[in-house]
């Protein structure tokens, strides 16, 4: 999420494990073409996108498409902030960086509570990204989810200088159950070019969604980021929301993916605000006018993807087998995760741990959390290495687990709700603190996620809310378990835990 150097993907240089010494009589060259032929990189885009790629890719709803919308929400004012901003200070020269907090947070709503608690512990070594939520649709202005929502004055700023927001790009569309209209994503449109720096959206059919130009979208974002308040040139940056779990089937949506992030990396270089005849626009001082047009052209602007699925199974699978082989088979797309490197800083899979997780031996419960909070990490490992030659003990995916090792951002659940209402405040508390300990201890140990974490936060609504001074204290408690585990010094995963100890982090009854 911060700027980091971009990598230099070389395939050669991240071996993960030694290599393996073989049997006698044991025939290495037909073992390590096997491998290659199951496992081995390829250049995705040497091979034409096929018929059933394309079906792959169309046969699959958003995930979240049938998910109520808010239909009396709508834009907040829409005239840009004149704010006084600088970029965060740089960590200082006694922090630990592998310690040094870099904190996503993502809320659907109600993110007061957890950035009032953050702010008020924040750490000199901490950094935190905000994904700002998208603005629901309804039916006066029905694209409004294309728009990011305003940041007004300093935004999430105002709770600290190492804060900075990051604005949502929401992949699909979404159904108000009530009246059955249907509110466009960026999925479900294309974009026109009027001229220079002038566009307008287009909702298109179903079978035409990857049949338009990508990089256009991200660009046009760029642009109303800026005109939103959004200001990278301070450290501000983008997020896509919630692709779908097609990602790892299909290369027509990967390429989609790939395309985008480009635009969104790369921003509008022909847009001037001095140009724009927005009303908007046009009645602000020149100052401002130069601030959103520098915000507009910023480039390499690289943000951050969630994925909210990695091995969703079909309802024809009677297990995840084929779901875990295409996250596999996804892995060995050099030219993916390539990109990925150079216009994504954080590559953040949602992985939201419910107390089915929880034990009273915090060990064991530590073990199967991070199965499944590191899997996407743990898939990449345990495909074999090569065996013998040049590439003995390299893995055949070195380039995804080059950059997973330097992005992967593992977001955990900070839900009190979510599935999860019926909970005390307390057992919610521990599940918490249980997830950051297993988050921060498999780091010590492994290549990443190293001080990368993320959280989902939602206070308790249903069916009895939780008062202000309860969510207050909820959200307090979370601040204190992710800066006990990242304090920028030794990062002692048992900071998570507080005062209590190891039973503090252990949720099990």
């Amino acid at each position: 999420m911060r700027p980091r150097i971009l990598l230099a993907i070389a395939l050669s240089a991240f071996a993960v494990l030694p290599a393996c010494a073989a049997d006698d009589g044991e025939d290495v060259a037909s073992e390590d073409a096997a491998l290659e032929a199951d496992f081995g990189e390829f250049d995705e885009d040497a091979t034409p996108l096929g018929i059933a790629d394309r079906a792959e890719a169309l046969g699959d709803e958003n995930d979240a498409v049938d998910e109520a919308v808010d239909a009396d929400e709508t834009p907040e004012d829409t005239t840009p902030p004149a704010p006084s901003l600088s970029t965060p200070p740089p960590l200082p020269a006694s922090c630990n960086k592998a310690t040094s907090l870099d904190l996503v947070v993502y809320s659907e709503g109600g993110l007061p509570p957890i950035l009032k608690a953050l702010g008020e512990r924040a750490k000199p070594c901490s950094r935190y990204t905000i994904s700002i939520p998208k603005v629901g649709g309804s039916a006066k202005i029905p694209d409004s989810a294309l728009f990011p929502r305003q940041q007004n004055g300093k935004g999430v700023r105002a709770y600290g200088d190492q804060f900075i927001a990051s604005a949502e790009l929401h992949w699909g569309g979404a159904h108000d159950k009530k009246t059955g209209q249907f509110y466009p994503g960026w999925k479900n449109v294309k974009v026109v070019k009027d001229g220079p720096a002038q566009y307008h959206t287009v909702v298109v059919k179903k079978s035409e969604v990857y049949d338009n130009d990508w990089f256009l979208k991200g660009v046009l974002f760029r642009q109303r980021m800026a005109k939103r308040g959004f200001r990278p040139q301070y450290g501000d940056n983008w997020h896509i929301n919630e692709l779908e779990s097609v990602w790892t089937r299909t290369r027509v949506q990967q390429k989609a993916i790939r395309d985008l992030v480009r635009g969104l990396a790369a921003g509008d270089q022909e847009y001037d605000a001095t140009k724009d005849t927005d009303p908007a626009i046009v009645s602000l001082s020149p100052a401002e006018k130069d601030e959103i047009t520098k915000a507009a052209r910023v480039k390499d602007l690289r943000g951050v993807v969630f994925i909210s699925a990695l091995m969703k199974r079909r309802p024809n699978e009677p297990t995840t087998a084929q779901a875990e082989n295409a996250l596999k088979q996804t892995l060995r797309h050099r030219r993916f995760w390539a990109d990925m490197a150079n216009y994504v800083s954080s590559f953040a899979a949602e992985r939201y741990a419910g107390v089915g997780f929880c034990g009273r031996n915090l060990a064991d419960q530590t073990d199967k959390m991070q199965e499944f909070i590191m899997q996407l990490d743990l898939v990449g490992q345990r495909i074999p290495r090569y065996k013998s030659g040049k590439r003995a003990g390299e893995s055949p995916v070195a380039t995804a687990l080059s950059y997973l090792s330097r992005a992967y951002h593992p977001v955990v659940s900070a839900a009190w709700g979510f599935q999860q209402d019926g909970q005390t405040q307390s057992k919610i508390e521990q599940l918490v603190r249980g997830q950051v300990y297993a988050t921060r201890q498999f780091a010590n140990h492994n290549r990443t996620p190293d001080n990368r974490i993320g959280i989902y936060f939602k206070t308790k609504d249903d069916p009895q809310p939780a008062s202000p001074a309860v969510t207050a204290a909820f959200a307090d408690s979370v601040a204190r378990a992710l800066n006990g585990a990242y304090d920028g010094k030794d990062g002692d995963a048992i900071g998570a835990c507080g005062t209590g100890g190891a039973q503090a982090c252990a949720c099990g009854d």
